[in-house]
């Protein structure tokens, strides 16, 4: 799916594909945040997208496309970990990206706590005022 995002030299069309979710324990989510409690019944949910410019100006300072994509658990968004680990294997630093051009791909992951008990995850992304575009993976 292709959808156009306004980045600071202009507007750039992106090709984006929700690969994979790679859903955590509770114990890792308890790790990952200040208070246990928070986390309790739930588990982090690792979201990776990639992003391909399709269109448009190349970029020189990063990106704002990987700001519209969110996770949901049984048609629920989940809550965004803040802090998450930047470290996840096979996922960039969106903010590390200083150049982009058409043609190039990027793999940014966005991770959210959801219910430990859901029986699917899906990934949604939208461009600006534009209804989401919504990728379902099944819980095993």
């Amino acid at each position: 799916m292709t959808g156009k995002v306004a980045e600071g030299p202009g507007a750039v069309t992106y090709e984006v594909v929700a690969r994979k979710v790679d859903v955590g324990t509770e114990a890792e989510a308890a790790e990952a945040v200040a208070d246990a409690a928070d986390a309790e019944g739930r588990v982090p949910a690792v979201a990776h997208l990639e992003y391909t410019h399709r269109g448009g100006p190349a970029l020189t300072e990063g990106s704002e496309v990987h700001d519209a994509a969110a996770v949901f658990a049984d048609g629920q968004r989940g809550g965004i970990l803040v802090g998450a680990p930047d470290d996840v294997p096979g996922c960039e630093d969106p903010y590390a990206v200083e150049s982009w051009k058409q043609g190039e791909s990027h793999v940014f992951c966005e991770t959210y706590l959801v219910p430990a008990d859901a029986t699917s995850v899906e990934v949604h992304w939208s461009q600006e005022d534009g209804e989401p575009w919504v990728w379902k993976f099944p819980r095993r």
